[in-house]
């Protein structure tokens, strides 16, 4: 029970949060799915665009600024950054100014997005790089969990739903291989 009235209070909070940077310019589409925190760069949100439909891991940061030439030249540099629709930005992703995600695409956890990534691709590293289709991936989750007759567990084994047991189960699924959940 405190778990979750905790949990509504962070989400409340991060939700006042997101209305003052939209209110001050930055743009997001429907169906955004924000995980958890977030760095939004909020001196310059207002280029920053999310499409319909992305999803962002925690602790993904959105930076519009670079002021590594502040010091030199007396001036930031200043970039667009835009997520096209239905993408996934993984768990602690940096996306750098001027940087485009193309639509249908996976960011991995962890990458540094220093320049435009194209539509239906994964891209991960430091600097990302392109590394399969998005459809290249699927096909091989989906053989994974059709060959290896991998159970798909259901949003009952969500973290709020489970017990010693549910749990046990995940572990199991999990040990030595990949499990999956909805």
């Amino acid at each position: 029970m405190i778990g979750k009235l905790v949990s509504w209070l962070r989400r409340r909070k991060r939700q006042k949060y997101i209305e003052g940077l939209v209110a001050r310019g930055l743009k997001l589409g429907n169906n955004v799915h924000i995980v958890d925190q977030c760095f939004w760069d909020a001196a310059h949100c207002y280029l920053i665009q999310i499409d319909d439909n992305v999803t962002i891991a925690p602790n993904v940061t959105f930076l519009a600024h670079d002021a590594s030439t502040k010091e030199f030249l007396n001036y930031t540099k200043l970039g667009k950054v835009h997520v096209k629709e239905n993408s996934f930005i993984g768990h602690s992703a940096i996306i750098m100014p001027g940087v485009t995600v193309g639509k249908n695409t996976i960011i991995g956890s962890g990458s540094v997005v220093t320049k435009d990534i194209p539509d239906g691709v994964i891209a991960a590293g430091n600097p990302a790089r392109i590394i399969t289709t998005l459809e290249s991936y699927l096909e091989k989750v989906k053989a994974d969990v059709s060959e290896n007759n991998k159970t798909i567990f259901g949003q009952d084994y969500h973290i709020y739903n489970l017990d010693d047991q549910k749990r046990a189960e995940l572990v199991k699924s999990a040990t030595g291989t990949t499990g999956y959940i909805d």
